[in-house]
């Protein structure tokens, strides 16, 4: 009896060794992996330019600013809290370089302050969290909705003034654009 117990024991450790559960390999989490690989086999197959290395630079490049931002949510869901306000925060950045940059303001310097912005949005809202200890559910929805209240004004500014600033920002160079013969745009190599 005893050897048996000893025999029951070993196979239920080995049974324990090889859980697919205990090394958190379950298929649950291995299908978004699998359906990945299949997609991308299926496009290398059937699309001619898509397993090429202009094609793979051009999945990674589109990708790229997506899995920056995930990363940063992902960390943020890893201890346990939520964050409503980063649509908000890269749409109030964005449009905050628009807005610096048709006041006369050189890009680069727009860029900086707009990512500044964005950066003390993080602070305010981590302060609340951390510090204050207020729910990072309430905190951060409540920054989404004041940042998208400033990101209306914000906008309108920008293009209030975006017909008569000195700077002429680029994207209306675009071909489709309605603003394309409206105005003067900079030239390469120009200065802002």
């Amino acid at each position: 009896m005893i050897k048996n117990e000893k025999l029951d024991s070993l196979a239920e450790k080995v049974a324990r060794r090889l859980n697919w559960s205990q090394l958190r390999l379950s298929s649950n989490r291995l299908l978004p992996l699998a359906v990945f690989v299949i997609i991308f086999a299926l496009f290398s197959i059937f699309a001619n330019n898509f397993f090429t290395v202009r094609g793979v630079l051009n999945l990674l490049v589109q990708t790229s600013i997506f899995t920056i931002l995930s990363t940063g949510s992902a960390l943020v869901l890893i201890v346990g809290g939520v964050d409503f306000s980063l649509g908000a925060v890269i749409a109030l950045s964005g449009t905050a370089v628009v807005a610096f940059a048709v006041t006369g303001m050189p890009i680069w310097i727009s860029m900086i302050l707009a990512v500044s912005l964005g950066g003390m949005v993080g602070f305010v809202n981590g302060f609340l969290v951390a510090k204050m200890r207020l729910p990072s559910f309430i905190t951060t929805f409540a920054m989404a909705i004041s940042l998208y209240g400033c990101l209306g004004a914000l906008s309108e500014f920008a293009a209030s003034h975006a017909r008569h600033s000195p700077c002429r920002v680029a994207w209306a160079t675009w071909p489709m654009s309605p603003f394309s013969r409206s105005f003067p745009t900079m030239r390469p190599g120009q200065a802002l």
